[in-house]
């Protein structure tokens, strides 16, 4: 439930307060007020906020994004951002990323985020007995809302793991950033 009231806040505030780059840079303008807009909960997905990252707004104008900033309330608990694993990274902490992507999304890149494993999905249970259920573990995946990345960590919690997370934007917020990768 926490979760949602958190999406909820996020895109309400996506919405209705980031503000248009292009019309900052003219003269303020008088601005009617908005209607209320109510989300349908059935059709809220949230997806991770990159910078640069356009935004439809309802009146269909195009806005910029902020970057997620670390300890953000708006960060799903499931999830870790681009910036804290590529944090640990540079840290060298001991973390295991898994690289879920499908096979369509593994073939169409050359690299991978440093370090990573690939395993499929469909691999993921047979795997699981090679790692320990008390290491960190980060899935990624090319899903526009971590679907994939969030189903393993899902299997994995079940499994007894303790501190599994989703990529949040996954393969394609990571490549964006220009963060680390290695040929496969």
């Amino acid at each position: 439930m926490k979760s949602i009231a958190i999406t909820l806040a996020f895109l309400l505030a996506c919405i209705l307060v980031v503000p248009n780059h292009a019309q900052s840079k003219k003269k303020a303008a008088k601005v009617k007020a908005a209607k209320p807009i109510t989300p349908d909960i059935r059709t809220v997905s949230a997806s991770p906020v990159i910078e640069g990252d356009p935004i439809t707004k309802p009146d269909n104008r195009v806005v910029s994004a902020s970057p997620v900033i670390e300890g953000d309330p708006m960060v799903p608990d499931d999830r870790v951002t681009i910036q804290d694993l590529k944090t640990k990274l540079a840290a060298s902490a001991p973390v295991l990323i898994l690289d879920v992507r499908a096979t369509e999304g593994w073939n169409s890149s050359p690299t991978k985020i440093k370090g990573a494993i690939r395993v499929p999905y469909e691999d993921i249970e047979k795997r699981m007995m090679d790692w320990k259920k008390t290491q960190e573990i980060i899935a990624y995946c090319t899903c526009s809302d971590d679907a994939t990345s969030l189903s393993v960590a899902r299997t994995l919690k079940k499994a007894g793991f303790k501190n599994v997370k989703a990529l949040w934007g996954g393969w394609s917020a990571w490549e964006q950033a220009g963060y680390a990768t290695e040929p496969k």
